[in-house]
Parts: C-alpha cells; structure tokens; sequence
C-alpha cells in the first residue's frame, strides 16, 4: 500500500492482481472530529466547500503514471465528503483524465460528492453508489450533489448559453454522458442555487444516466 496527498485528502492506493484502488481519505479528519463534537450546526461539508484543484489534477495524475498499464482496472473511491473545486478548468481536465485512463468512479458507503466532486464522479466509466443506509429514495443520505453557478454577482443563467463557461461545462459532460449531458449540466443550474444544494434523486438518476449501480452492504 502507497500513501500520497492529495491536497487537504490522502489517497490509499491498494494494489490487487486485478485492479488497483484509489481511496481516499480526509486528513485532517481526527482534527475535525474534534472541533465538530462541540459545533453540532457545522459539518464536514461547511468545512470543506473548495478544495478541488490543480494538486489534485498532479498528484492523481502522478498516480496514473506510477500505477497505469498493468492491465488493471483502476478504481477511484470516494471515502470522505468531496466537495467543490477551486477551479473549474482544472478539475474538468482531472475529470478528462479520469475517462481518458477508463477509471471506475465509486461513492462509498462513508462518503459524498458535490459540485466539483460530483463532476469527477460522473468522469467514472461506470460511477457507483455504495449507499450509506438501506433507503429506497437515495437522495435521503446526501451521496451525490449538484448546484448552478455564479461569477461575482452574476448567477449562471444570466450568462447567455453561447458564454464560454457554458460551453465549457456542456462539453464536459457531453463527454462523461453522451447525448443526455447537457440536459444534465441544464438540470444542474435548475437544482439549486449556487449557495445551495439538491441531492440527486433515483428518478433524476436514471433520467441522465447518472449512476450505474446502486448497492447498500
């Protein structure tokens, strides 16, 4: 077992004889769980809103290279909350290099993605959710969550769609989910404001092929 950084996160790299594990873990989490025991109204997730970025494209990247090419397939884990991005170029590049490398993407059973992280999760060519709880609604434990955005005191839609920024995101995920990816990134700017959340329901799900597979174990 290797150990790297991946900015505030350690990546466990698990080496099998037929797929390699990329899990990651927050490392700072003994620290948190102190401060949050005595501020209940805080969570990991108020803690850890950006933090996607440039180290992430180069350490997972460093990662491929030490590690890709042995035949395996690769798996990147989730294992902690994985919040948004501090740059969204950078972390559609991270994202590109994730499909062009043919990893699996999987949310585990401890851990959630949002914003810039749900962007990587949907870079898995196959992206599955290990459920937290045993619930039919998978929106109920807060796995998988997407907003709209915002530039200075402007909201995403009041850029017109022929903005850069919009193409950019549609031909992201156009590329992570054929022809149903820009009606995600459109479903996307609708979900939420950029100051809020919404969690990805199995209807929303199965509507954009969002998720491959849910299990709960």
């Amino acid at each position: 077992m290797k150990t790297i950084k991946l900015n505030i996160y350690l990546l466990l790299v698990q080496h099998y004889s037929d797929q390699i594990d990329i899990l990651t873990s927050f490392a700072f989490k003994d620290f948190y769980n102190e401060f949050l025991k005595d501020n209940q109204d805080i969570t990991e997730r108020d803690l850890n809103r950006s933090s996607l970025g440039l180290t992430t494209y180069q350490q997972l990247s460093n990662i491929i290279e030490d590690y890709y090419g042995y035949g395996q397939t690769m798996l990147l884990k989730f294992d902690n909350h994985i919040g948004g991005s501090m740059d969204d170029d950078i972390n559609m590049y991270t994202g590109l290099m994730i499909r062009n490398n043919h990893m699996l993407t999987m949310v585990t059973r401890n851990g959630s993605v949002f914003s810039g992280g749900t962007d990587l999760f949907t870079a898995g060519e196959k992206r599955i959710l290990q459920l937290a709880q045993p619930v039919t609604n998978i929106e109920l434990t807060k796995q998988v969550g997407v907003h709209s955005w915002a530039e200075d005191d402007k909201t995403a839609k009041e850029f017109p769609f022929t903005d850069l920024s919009h193409r950019k995101q549609a031909t992201y995920f156009a590329k992570m989910l054929g022809n149903k990816g820009v009606d995600f990134y459109l479903y996307t700017l609708d979900s939420a404001p950029a100051s809020g959340e919404h969690w990805v329901t199995n209807d929303e799900s199965a509507k954009y092929g969002l998720i491959s597979g849910t299990y709960y174990e």
